[in-house]
């Protein structure tokens, strides 16, 4: 038996030597090779064809020239008349003898073929597989687009091109050529999904539908009931949140979350109408495994007063930094799946507790609640589940009413001390479909001064869809930082990912967006 040693080869997608290819031809030269016989030097001439149509291919031509290390050349053709060649499949002709076994380079060119009823006929040399052009996407789009791909179980590293497109042929991103398909015969992707990954419409259309999906099986595991918990204990109020979740939560069950783990408040739209390098005030939170708050540490640098109004009649404010800051803090205590339950402040030297709340006859919702201090809650929620209104009515009788949309941003506010009304409008980005900008508007403001004044808010988020930055008119306001939670608690979750501000402050009411500078209004 002879034995035989490989002394060149060349592959369609060869790390050293690869082959070339026509564009538009049915047939691809997969692999050449040269075979010799280690005891009588004969070398043999071994080729594999590809056929990339959808179509058999019944016969074909191949030119192959051999150049040997002395710089002579010999021409072979290679013509088998039946080869019939099923669609998708390789073929393998015969060995061709060789006039010598010190190859220096073998390259191999198909000069016509037969498909079905069609032929083809070279009009050029092979060269190089062609590729198609780097994506021209923005970051967002890409990260859709990784995802889809994920979802088709491919990944996004194998498909960094766009499609390169002919008439009658195709480079798939995955670097196969296809003539007359409309499925990759390498990876079986579709042409026309693989045109829909490269159309920004189309991706920016998923990327909604994912965010809607995200939130509707957010809506139906937790129900979040947002609420005004506290009421004044000195000069000030202190907000948390309500939360009733679905009964026998597991915590193994509990999802992972991104939660704030400081605030950072600049003294934005002041009377200068410039920003401040730092800020006048910073919260920290102290979390447990899951998430909860279990301390809050404010720490003052400075404060916000009136200060006049402009020639425009709208009211201004000044910021005025202390001479060394002052700390406050706190502690929460919440129940097993992060409901809270009691907060205590050395700010007003007491301890809130929540006493009581009453369902809607759902076992879900609370329609009402009532803590240590004579504070009584009420609460309406749209058909969702979707809180509407949260309403809180002090000890001494005065009510404070939040009304949100079906998305959970707080779209007015009434009864504040400050101020007779607040509304806020929305715009939304058009790519991610999240809040890109607010517009805030106030009615009056008590004591005999007049206000009516419009402002615009605008937001930023991370790669991971916090809202990390709230700027009013263009100047800075509100910094977040987050910590990644694995199990976070349905409480702890719900305020967190829905609503990033939605934060207990031990200084001020803070809404559920979180986004409006009650702080610096007052």
């Amino acid at each position: 038996m002879a034995n035989f040693k490989v002394v060149f080869r060349a592959d369609s997608d060869g790390a050293e030597r690869r082959t070339g290819w026509e564009p538009g031809c049915p047939i691809l030269v997969k692999a050449i090779q040269v075979a010799r016989d280690t005891q009588t030097g004969d070398a043999y001439l071994q080729l594999k064809v590809w056929n990339l149509t959808d179509q058999t291919v019944g016969s074909f031509t191949l030119q192959a020239e051999v150049t040997y290390q002395d710089g002579t050349r010999e021409t072979v053709e290679v013509n088998p008349l039946d080869a019939d060649i099923a669609p998708r499949h390789d073929y393998k002709p015969l060995p061709v003898h060789l006039a010598g076994g010190a190859i220096a380079d073998v390259h191999a060119r198909v000069l016509e073929a037969t498909y079905g009823n069609a032929s083809w006929h070279s009009a050029q040399p092979a060269a190089p597989l062609p590729q198609g052009a780097p994506l021209n996407l923005e970051q967002g789009l890409l990260v859709e687009r990784q995802e889809l791909l994920a979802s088709l179980g491919k990944s996004a590293d194998k498909y960094a091109t766009s499609v390169l497109r002919e008439d009658a042929w195709w480079v798939c991103p995955c670097g196969t050529p296809n003539v007359e398909r409309s499925h990759c015969l390498r990876c079986g992707m579709p042409l026309d999904t693989l045109d829909k990954l490269e159309d920004e419409d189309y991706l920016r259309g998923k990327m909604r539908e994912r965010k809607q999906a995200k939130e509707r099986k957010r809506r139906k595991t937790i129900l979040l009931v947002l609420a005004l918990v506290l009421g004044v204990l000195a000069a000030a109020a202190l907000a948390v949140n309500f939360l009733v979740i679905q009964p026998k939560a597991k915590i193994d069950s509990w999802p992972s979350s991104y939660v704030p783990s400081d605030i950072a408040y600049y003294p934005a739209g002041q009377l200068s109408d410039v920003g401040y390098d730092n800020p006048m005030a910073i919260s920290l939170y102290t979390r447990d495994e899951h998430g909860n708050i279990t301390a809050i540490e404010e720490t003052e640098y400075g404060k916000s007063d009136y200060a006049g109004e402009d020639s425009a009649g709208q009211s201004q404010r000044a910021y005025t930094p202390y001479a060394s800051a002052t700390t406050y803090s706190g502690t929460i205590t919440s129940d097993a799946v992060g409901f809270p339950v009691a907060i205590a402040s050395d700010r007003f030297g007491g301890t809130v507790d929540i006493l009581d709340k009453k369902g809607d006859g759902s076992g879900d919702l609370p329609s009402s609640a009532q803590d240590s201090e004579g504070n009584s809650y009420s609460f309406s929620y749209y058909s969702s589940g979707a809180l509407m209104t949260a309403a809180v009515r002090e000890a001494d009788g005065h009510l404070l009413k939040a009304s949100y949309n079906e998305y959970g941003f707080l779209v007015g506010l009434e009864g504040k001390k400050y101020y007779d009304t607040l509304q806020c409008s929305y715009t939304y980005d058009a790519h991610t479909a999240t809040p890109a900008s607010c517009t805030v508007h106030y009615s009056a403001l008590a004591g005999g001064i007049e206000l009516n004044r419009e402002y615009s808010l605008s937001f930023e988020y991370d790669e991971n869809g916090c809202l990390t930055k709230v700027y009013r008119d263009g100047v800075l306001m509100q910094e977040i930082s987050y910590v990644r939670i694995e199990h976070t608690s349905p409480w702890a979750y719900a305020t967190a990912s829905l609503k990033p501000f939605a934060q207990p402050s031990m200084g001020e009411i803070y809404p559920s967006l979180g986004a409006l500078p009650l702080r610096e209004t007052q």
